[in-house]
Parts: C-alpha cells; structure tokens; sequence
C-alpha cells in the first residue's frame, strides 16, 4: 500500500553497485546523474549520526567503516546532534519548536490523510459495487491510522506539509548543502545506523497496532527529500532462541547526501568495493551465502 505521494519514492535492493547504477539510470533517469565512469570530488565532511560506541561488536563494524570513509575521501568525522543543530539555526517559521514537536505528527498526518482519500474511499467504494454494499476486511495496522486520520481535523494535512517543507529547507542549507563543485555534489554525506544485528524473532508477540508518531532518523530522508542508501557493512553473531546454535546478523549503514546527488553514494559504493572496504554480499543467509531455511514459496499458508 503507497504510504503517501508526499513522501513516497521508488527504491530497490542491490548486491552489485554496478547494477545499483543501471538500474538508478533506468528508472530515474533524467533526475538521475551517473558518476560511475568519471572522477568524483568526495566531500570531507562527513556527520555521525546516533553512532554508537565501539564497545559493542556492531559498534566497532560501524566506527571501524566510518574511520575507513574518512580515511578514503581525506574527510574528517564529526558527530551530528540533529536537535542542538536545529535548535542553533531553526528558521523563523518553526516559531521556537523542538525538531520532536514540529514533526512528531507529520508522518502520521500525511499517510493516513492521503491514504484515505486516495485509497481507502474509492477502495471501498469499489468493493462495495461490486459485493451488495459490503465493506471489505482490512488488516488491522491500516485501520487502526486511518482511524485515526479521521479523528484529526483535515486542515492537520496542511499543517503536516507546511512543516515536512520546513524541516526540508533546513536539513538541504544546513545539514547536507549541494556544492558549487559539480564533480563533488554534496558538501558533506550524513551516516546513521541502518542495523545493529538485533534479533527479531517472528514468533515474539508484538503489541496492539498503534499510529506512527514521531520523528526518527529513518524519517529523514522522506521528509527532506534526499538520497538515503544502505551499505551492508558486516553481521554479528547472536545466539538464536529458534535454531539454537550462534546465527549471524546484519549490521549496515544508511549514507545520505545533498538532493539530488544519489549518483555521488553509489560511485562511493563502487569505489568501497575497489578498495576491499565493503563487500558485495552473495545471495543467501549471511554476506557470505548460505542455506536460507525458509523460502516463502515453501510456505502455503496452512494456519
């Protein structure tokens, strides 16, 4: 189901950044700017962002990578405090309000307004010509956020919009400005964790669906409309309560970049790999291949 027109764009997953770039080219095409075959000015300033420390296996991957960037593009490393940053230069519009309370609703308004009008309505006005009337079954996490949205008033919509457009404007002139250079793009890159290789066992219960509120740093990228791309970077071993014996989990990083400049991470991939700094990963269960114990055209859905 589309999360929201406002924030949603096309994505795919990758092993190759040499396929990462084709297939940039092919399906963004004139908004996308291969940087594959010519020289690349990397920028060197480069923001941690809730790196954690390297007293943990994860950890060390993430900083050991982080310290090989820096070293690879002659960068300096600086930790990013996206609060104290905003709280230094918010524009005049935020009127004084915390990073947390200007977008904790925004997500959540802007996909459920839009789902519902886009989806949900002329979903079930479909269903309900087509069956006598009826309304259909709806999983329970949707329906718990459209009620919501139906509960908020509409002009929360535009609220939602006009702040997204705020944060957006600070986060692109103040966090991850375009440079001049247009062999270089971006004047810094921005990394956060992607993965820690905490388990997630899917036979754990989970609670009661809820609304999506709040602000995380895996809602950045939407809301400022810049590049966001995932480096796997290495797995930890964790003892599994399933199979029993010690399984390995991902760790990886998200890199983002000035609008526009997606082409500058994947030549940045593809360099990494040159260099024996990242790995491309094999098809199975670990980096390094391996029986997957589950494929989903075993399962047939006998409950």
């Amino acid at each position: 189901m589309p999360l929201s027109p406002t924030l949603d764009t096309p994505g795919f997953l990758v092993r190759d950044p040499e396929i990462w770039d084709a297939a940039s080219k092919a399906m963004y095409q004139g908004n996308y700017t291969s940087l594959a075959s010519g020289k690349v000015k990397y920028p060197t300033k480069l923001l941690t962002l809730g790196f954690p420390a390297s007293t943990t296996p994860a950890g060390r991957i993430l900083n050991d990578f982080a310290a090989k960037l820096a070293s690879h593009v002659g960068g300096k490393l600086t930790t990013l405090d996206l609060n104290a940053a905003w709280s230094s230069s918010a524009p005049a519009g935020a009127k004084g309000a915390s990073l947390s309370d200007l977008l904790s609703a925004t997500y959540a308004t802007l996909i459920t307004k839009e789902q519902i009008a886009l989806v949900r309505e002329p979903f079930y006005a479909d269903y309900a010509a087509a069956h006598g009337g009826r309304r259909p079954f709806v999983n329970p996490v949707p329906l718990s956020r459209w009620g919501w949205g139906d509960s908020v008033p509409d002009s929360w919509h535009a609220d939602a919009l006009a702040n997204k457009t705020l944060f957006m404007d600070w986060f692109n002139s103040e966090v991850v400005p375009a440079s001049n250079d247009a062999a270089q793009c971006t004047e810094s890159l921005v990394l956060y964790v992607g993965s820690t290789g905490s388990a997630s066992p899917r036979n754990r219960y989970t609670s009661a669906p809820g609304v999506p509120l709040g602000f995380s740093s895996s809602r950045i990228s939407v809301f400022a409309e810049v590049p966001d791309l995932v480096f796997p970077l290495g797995e930890v071993a964790s003892l599994s309560s399933i199979t029993g014996v010690e399984e390995k989990l991902p760790v990886a990083v998200d890199i983002m970049a000035a609008k526009g400049c997606d082409g500058v991470i994947v030549k940045l991939a593809k360099d990494l790999v040159a260099e024996g700094v990242l790995t491309v990963p094999k098809a199975g269960a670990t980096l390094e291949g391996g029986e997957v114990l589950l494929r989903r055209d075993e399962v047939h859905g006998y409950y």
